[in-house]
């Protein structure tokens, strides 16, 4: 076999056995059903990457230019599928346009290496495909890299996936450029930099396989964690929550000197609303109610729900005469609103007390405080906001 078929065939075969050992790893990886269809789709780009490569290196065997080609096609299906899995995994939704948009274009090109000179199909068909490739892992690193910078707290896996893209990129590049730059005489598989992008192309795939497999380990456990902490209606914090972050929070102001306010909330009459429109149309308030308090708080304040209708807002940095007026504002913005139950408009309100963080007060000592700030505020007619002035 000439040296140039041995090169071709040897790579092909070691990209279709990668491609093919992360399908199968995917395979016995458990996944929640939210993740689902982004990694069947990853692992389905896997499989037609190996069997792409596995198409080509049995062409270039045969000499069979179409079963050649039908392998260089299955590639650029495999990596619009790759590119759709990672728009799914961030968008959370499945946009087939660009990824296949890209694979019409390989298709495009391949078909055109048909009209190419024999002496010439090799050079073109690899910097053609090569240069498409670059595209379609370039894409990947940007589309991963904005998701990464608008999470408040990324996944790790989500830079290396971004790097390992970005390389991959680059690689294939040097790949598509030396192909065009060799000799007609030689195929760009015998320069040693096209070689050596070669091998970084195939050291990267695997590593950006098994980033793969732990970005989706990570997020199944980010995911646990935030169902141990969160309260599955409203999707605020819960209690258990509250309390750990209560006593770190306090400490650490204590630490700084500086003042931590506590606020307990509560709808005004909820059980009438329950009573009278059905449990459904509380559930609704609830979650209304939860929207609001997120859209009218700071980033850096903590929000949690503790029971049927009580809601906890811990703000830091924040005096109780600021924090009075920041949920005073929160209260007369409620009140304007108007919200659908049954055939019935609405309004509603909420009561409100607030404690200020003393030297060594405890979380319990503190939500005991705010807790009777909030009942004066019901005793004296609802729809307020008190400040606890009892004894510290």
């Amino acid at each position: 076999m000439p040296s140039l078929q041995l090169d071709i065939v040897t790579m092909m075969t070691l990209l279709a056995s990668g491609h093919l050992i992360l399908a199968l790893m995917l395979s016995w990886h458990r996944v929640e059903d939210s993740l689902r269809t982004t990694v069947r789709i990853w692992q389905a780009a896997q499989l037609l990457k190996a069997l792409g490569g596995a198409g080509v290196a049995f062409g270039v065997i045969s000499e069979n230019v179409p079963v050649r080609l039908l392998g260089n096609l299955l590639i650029f299906t495999g990596f619009a599928c790759e590119l759709m899995a990672y728009r799914r995994y961030v968008l959370q939704r499945t946009l087939p346009g660009l990824p296949f948009g890209l694979l019409i274009i390989g298709s495009a090109v391949v078909l055109c290496s048909f009209w190419v000179p024999e002496l010439w199909r090799t050079q073109f068909t690899v910097a053609a495909a090569s240069g498409l490739l670059a595209a379609f892992t370039l894409l990947n690193c940007l589309i991963l890299n904005g998701h990464r910078r608008r999470q408040s707290n990324p996944l790790p896996m989500l830079k290396v996936l971004v790097w390992t893209n970005g390389l991959n990129s680059a690689a294939t590049s040097v790949r598509a450029v030396s192909a065009l730059m060799i000799d007609q005489h030689h195929v760009a598989t015998q320069a040693p930099l096209n070689e050596a992008a070669f091998l970084l192309n195939y050291l990267l795939i695997l590593i950006n396989g098994m980033g793969f497999l732990l970005l989706i380990k990570e997020e199944v456990d980010s995911k646990l964690r935030e169902l141990v902490i969160r309260d599955p209606l409203t999707g605020l914090f819960n209690r258990r929550h509250l309390d750990s972050h209560l006593e770190l929070a306090i400490a650490e102001h204590a630490d700084r000197q500086q003042p931590l306010s506590l606020c307990l909330l509560d709808l005004d009459n909820f059980k009438a609303v329950n009573d009278s429109y059905g449990h459904a149309a509380g559930d609704y308030i609830l979650r209304k109610f939860a929207g609001h308090l997120r859209d009218h708080l700071r980033p850096s304040d903590l929000v949690a729900r503790v029971g049927g209708e009580e809601f906890v807002v811990i703000l830091h940095d924040t005096d109780a005469d600021t924090a009075h007026q920041r949920i005073q504002t929160i209260l007369d913005s409620f009140c304007q609103r108007q919200f659908r139950l049954g055939k019935d408009q609405r309004n509603l309100s909420f009561s409100a007390g607030i404690a200020q963080r003393a030297p060594h007060i405890r979380p319990a000592q503190l939500l005991r405080q705010a807790d009777q700030a909030l009942y004066a505020s019901k005793e004296n007619g609802r729809k307020r906001v008190s400040i606890y002035t009892g004894p510290v």
